[in-house]
C-alpha cells in the first residue's frame, strides 16, 4: 500500500485543480519519511509495517502542503465557533512523524556527541 494524491488532496481538503501540487509534496515526504527511517531505524530485523510508514507520509505530505499554500506561514483554522483563527504552521514537516515511528526510530535530537564520538 502506499499514499495516493487523492488522499493527499482529501486530507488538506483541497480540490483535484491541487493535484501537481499534491504530487511534488508526496514525492517530497516519502522521501523525507525513507531518510528518516533510514538514519534512526532501531533494528533491521523489525522493519517499520507499511501502514505506519503510509500514515508517516500521508502526516508529512499534509504538513508540506498546508506550507505551501499559507503564506508566511500561517493559515487559518476554524474555532468551536466556526470563527477563522490565524494558526502558525510547524516548521518542520517531520514533526508528526517522529511520534508516529518512535516504536521502531530512535532520534535523540541533540547536536551532542556520544561517547565513542568524541574528539579531543
Amino acid at each position: 500500500m502506499t499514499v495516493q494524491v487523492t488522499q493527499v488532496l482529501r486530507d488538506a481538503g483541497a480540490g483535484p485543480g491541487d493535484a501537481a501540487l499534491a504530487q511534488e509534496v508526496l514525492d517530497e515526504a516519502t522521501a523525507q519519511v525513507a531518510a528518516y527511517i533510514t538514519e534512526n531505524l532501531i533494528d533491521d530485523t523489525k522493519p517499520v509495517p507499511a501502514a505506519v510508514n503510509d500514515a508517516a507520509v500521508l502526516v508529512c505530505a499534509g504538513d508540506l502542503f498546508a506550507r505551501r499554500k499559507a503564506p508566511f506561514g500561517q493559515q487559518a483554522m476554524p474555532d468551536e465557533s466556526g470563527t477563522l483563527i490565524p494558526t502558525r504552521l510547524g516548521a518542520d514537516p517531520l514533526g508528526g512523524v517522529r511520534a508516529k515511528l518512535r516504536p521502531w526510530c530512535f532520534n535523540i535530537g541533540f547536536s551532542y556527541p556520544l561517547d565513542d564520538d568524541e574528539t579531543a
